[in-house]
C-alpha cells in the first residue's frame, strides 16, 4: 500500500521510535538534541550524546558523552550531572578528560542581550569552580554579576573574552578571586556600559579579596574603563606579559592585610614582568 501526507509523517515517526528502542537495548550511543529534552526523557539509556545545550547541534559538548548512574542523588549542576524530571534516584554524568568548558554550562558566546549575559554569570562561575582545570572557549562571553572564584588551586586558560556588561548605577567586578592560588592564562577581559553607556562606573575587571595571594595572571589583554583594572590582593601577585588598556581611577589598587587580618591598603609583593600599560580613552 501506500501513504501520502501526513501518513508518511506518521509512519516515518513510528520507525524513528522503534529505531531509538532497539538502539537503547543494543546499549549503543543514543543521540539527544538538547539538555531540555534530557531532562525530559522517561527512559534511561546507558550512554547518551547531547548534540547541543539550547539547540540541535550547537557543540557545546563537542563529543563528550553521558553515562548513566543509577544510584546518584546528586544535585543537578546544570551541565556535567543532569537530573530527569520525571526520576528521583539516578543522574546522567557527563564523561570528560582535561579542562571544564564554561559552554557545558550553558554560557552562550556572542550574545549581549542582558538575560544572556546574566545566565552566562552563573553558568561561568559554576564551571570555573568545578575543578582545578577550566576553559573559555573562542567567542566573547558576555556577564552581568560577578565571576566569583572560590576554589583555591584553579588554573583557567582563556582563549575566548569576558565581557562585563556594566551597570552604571551598580559596583559589579568582572572576577573576585575570593582563594588562593589561582591562575589565568591569557585572560581577556573588557567592559562595556548597557545600552551605549561608556561603562565608566566604579567596577574592576579582577578583584582579589583582601586576605587572597599567589594569584598569576599570564598573559593576555585587560581593558578597562572603570576604576581599577586589578585591586587587592595580599602578597604573591605576579602580572607577565599582560597588556594594560585603561581609562579608569587606577591602574592598580592595594588592598592587602597586615597579617592580622586586618586591611592596610598595600599589596605586598606585587610584581609586573613585561607588562604593558596603555590609556585608550574613555570606555
Amino acid at each position: 500500500y501506500s501513504l501520502t501526507g501526513d501518513g508518511i509523517s506518521q509512519k516515518l515517526i513510528e520507525l524513528s521510535e522503534i529505531t531509538s528502542s532497539a538502539s537503547e537495548i543494543d546499549g549503543k550511543v543514543i543521540p539527544i538534541d538538547t539538555i531540555a529534552l534530557l531532562r525530559a526523557k522517561t527512559s534511561t539509556p546507558s550512554t547518551v550524546w547531547v548534540s547541543g545545550y539550547y539547540a540541535k547541534s550547537d557543540g557545546a559538548f563537542g563529543s563528550n558523552i553521558f553515562e548513566w548512574d543509577s544510584t546518584s542523588v546528586e544535585d543537578d549542576n546544570g551541565g556535567t550531572i543532569i537530573k530527569l524530571i520525571s526520576v528521583t534516584t539516578g543522574r546522567y554524568k557527563l564523561k570528560f578528560s582535561g579542562a571544564v568548558n564554561v559552554k557545558w554550562f550553558g554560557a552562550k558566546e556572542d550574545d549581549n542581550t542582558v538575560s544572556v549575559a546574566a545566565s552566562n554569570s552563573v553558568a561561568i562561575t559554576k564551571a570555573l569552580n568545578l575543578t582545578s582545570h577550566s576553559y573559555i572557549p573562542n567567542g566573547i562571553f558576555y556577564t552581568t554579576l560577578w565571576i566569583n572564584i572560590v576554589k583555591s588551586g584553579v588554573t583557567i586558560d582563556f582563549a575566548g573574552t569576558i565581557r562585563q556588561l556594566e551597570d552604571e548605577n551598580s559596583s559589579v567586578h568582572a572576577f573576585l578571586i575570593s582563594t588562593n592560588n589561582v591562575t589565568l592564562n591569557n585572560p581577556i577581559i573588557s567592559q562595556e556600559g548597557r545600552s551605549g553607556g561608556t561603562g565608566t562606573h566604579s567596577c574592576l575587571a579582577i578583584y582579589g579579596e583582601y586576605n587572597t595571594g599567589s594569584i598569576l595572571i599570564n598573559g593576555g589583554v585587560i581593558k578597562y574603563g572603570a576604576s581599577n583594572c586589578f585591586q587587592g590582593g595580599r602578597n604573591n601577585v605576579k602580572f607577565i606579559g599582560t597588556s594594560f588598556l585603561y581609562s579608569g581611577e587606577h591602574l592598580i589598587y592595594g588592598n592587602g592585610h597586615n597579617g592580622n587580618g586586618t586591611k592596610d591598603g598595600k599589596a605586598n609583593g606585587l610584581h609586573f614582568v613585561n607588562c604593558t600599560f596603555s590609556n585608550p580613552g574613555t570606555g
